[in-house]
């Protein structure tokens, strides 16, 4: 048979026709189980399902922007143990962990510099609850945010790097890590998510996270930072702008959501007035 592997789905090209339903249908009821990409196929790919996703939300004068995260659950059976298909492959259950940052109080324009005691909790009622596809993708993912992400990006993974993507987050809410605008923010947060995929997917020791707020890096320093310029003074930050501008780089990375010309904006912009 003349058929496209997809991994996921076969195709027939003859027909223009998938011959299988979507594995994970479930994730979007609306929509036929035999469409493709919603039927977007100019903007959007089908990875196998198994991702990490980021949402950000525009730096732009009077607003510092933000970034979220989302990572795959996995189904597990009545004991807790993780269910497996016919290839030994753990099985996506359709739902996200959504994760991001905020300080426990509003950062205003004199706030802004100093450490703040952190809120992991705050920008989301649902972070750490069942999130569906939809929900991200056409909801307000995060809940101090007034309009849903204005770019969304995609990475494609696998079982053993969303959970060692989630390790890597849910350690951070654990260790006291303090919100600062200038040293951890919510773009240095969701960096981690990709520092996850590289430990994970390298020979590295496993990182020690007991009390250790400067895990071990293997992403290239800069990777989501910027200089931006405040007041006369330079400092090298993590942004959404240049978070989104690395991660869209990143291996296996697919685009939901551009930002377009508006994400080489520099971050600067909204620091005016301090």
């Amino acid at each position: 048979m003349d058929w496209y592997d997809f991994e996921a789905r076969n195709y027939d090209a003859s027909l223009g026709r998938w011959m299988n339903l979507d594995p994970l249908a479930e994730k979007y009821y609306d929509w036929s189980p035999y469409n493709y990409v919603k039927n977007s196929s100019t903007t959007m790919v089908d990875p196998d399902g198994m991702d990490v996703i980021l949402f950000i939300w525009l730096t732009s004068e009077g607003s510092y922007g933000h970034a979220g995260i989302a990572v795959s659950n996995y189904k597990k059976d009545k004991d807790g143990n993780y269910e497996k298909d016919e290839d030994g492959n753990q099985i996506e259950d359709g739902t996200y962990t959504y994760y991001d940052l905020y300080p426990d109080e509003p950062v205003d324009r004199l706030s802004a510099w100093g450490s703040q005691d952190p809120d992991f909790k705050k920008g989301s009622g649902r972070q750490g609850q069942i999130r569906t596809a939809e929900e991200l993708e056409f909801g307000v993912q995060s809940d101090l945010q007034i309009r849903p992400a204005d770019g969304i990006l995609l990475t494609e993974t696998d079982f053993a790097s969303d959970q060692a993507v989630k390790e890597r987050l849910e350690a951070k809410t654990k260790d006291g890590t303090r919100f600062d605008s200038r040293k951890y923010n919510c773009s240095n947060f969701c960096r981690e998510a990709y520092e996850g995929i590289l430990y994970s997917q390298s020979n590295a020791p496993p990182p020690i996270f007991e009390g250790d707020q400067n895990y071990s890096q293997l992403l290239p320093t800069m990777f989501g930072k910027e200089k931006v310029e405040v007041s006369g003074r330079k400092f090298t930050l993590a942004t959404p702008h240049q978070l989104f501008k690395d991660v869209k780089k990143f291996q296996t990375t697919y685009i939901i959501t551009d930002l377009g010309k508006a994400v080489n904006k520099s971050s600067s912009d909204s620091f005016k007035g301090n």
